[in-house]
């Protein structure tokens, strides 16, 4: 007999009326391009290859594993655990929790090109998540499917939040963790983590606290940033007009000029919360 496959509903993509799929694959197109500008701000050679995930330290992931592993109940499921990876992006932190951990992890995100990309990069091992195209308002899953879920830097991007985290706890065991983050200015963070509780409460789940890790994002996006920035001449010459406008981010994050948020006047919060048995 075949490995048992883990309890799926139809797996397929959702489209919706605003054509909001196109928006987000758009994110993606220029993810080489990205790729690229750092391998040159971090190498100085546009050919190199960056270590996934490089956008996580590996303290963080140590303790995301930590939080999940000793809140997961063995007991509440007789087939090998999985872990939701929601708005998983190209899925760095799900294959890595793969990779070190027993979890199977099936790695969610609205954009198809995100997931082609991440089953490109990291789809081809036995640890490898497996990539699924949806709509987190509308997951493909069975209720109680999911012995944990994380999602990294996703459900603050939602416009309504609160039908998400519904359908999170749908397809969550009774008592299964959840860890995400949030970035927040400086000013409204704290009113940020009362509304976030708020919705949890509001979905059967039982906020177990929140921890500001803001300090190290700050210096991580600071060090990325300033590397693009300190090797702008060069990533010019390389890759020409397309960089501009990531070198643009980079120099109002840093604070050089220009409106908008930078990386100082920015807070980022990981939430932890169980659903309710």
């Amino acid at each position: 007999m075949g490995q048992e496959q883990p309890p799926l509903g139809k797996q397929y993509g959702y489209r919706l009326a605003d054509g909001g799929r196109l928006n987000y694959d758009a994110v993606y197109r220029r993810h080489s391009l990205r790729e690229q500008i750092d391998c040159i701000a971090t190498t100085g050679n546009l050919n190199s290859k960056l270590t996934p995930p490089f956008a996580i330290d590996s303290n963080t992931l140590d303790r995301y594993l930590t939080l999940l592993q000793s809140a997961s109940n063995p007991s509440l499921h007789h087939r090998k655990p999985l872990l939701l990876d929601a708005g998983a992006g190209l899925g760095e932190v799900g294959w890595w929790l793969s990779s070190h951990s027993p979890f199977e992890v099936i790695a969610v995100d609205y954009a198809f090109l995100a997931c082609k990309l991440g089953f490109k990069r990291f789809g081809r091992t036995v640890e490898s998540p497996r990539y699924i195209t949806a709509d987190l308002h509308n997951l493909p899953f069975r209720h109680s499917s999911f012995s944990a879920v994380i999602s990294i830097d996703s459900l603050y991007f939602l416009p309504h939040p609160l039908p998400a985290l519904s359908e999170l706890a749908r397809v969550m065991l009774p008592g299964a963790p959840l860890i995400f983050t949030i970035l927040s200015s400086d000013q409204s963070y704290g009113c940020a983590l009362t509304e976030w509780t708020k919705l949890l409460k509001a979905n059967d789940f039982t906020a177990i606290g929140s921890a500001d890790v803001s300090a190290c994002w700050q210096a991580q996006m600071h060090e990325k940033h300033a590397a693009r920035w300190a090797k702008r001449k060069q990533i010019m010459a390389a890759l020409g007009v397309p960089a501009a406008q990531e070198l643009a981010v980079s120099r109002t994050l840093l604070g050089l000029g220009g409106a908008g948020p930078t990386i100082s006047t920015t807070r980022r919060a990981e939430i932890y919360a169980q659903r309710a048995d």
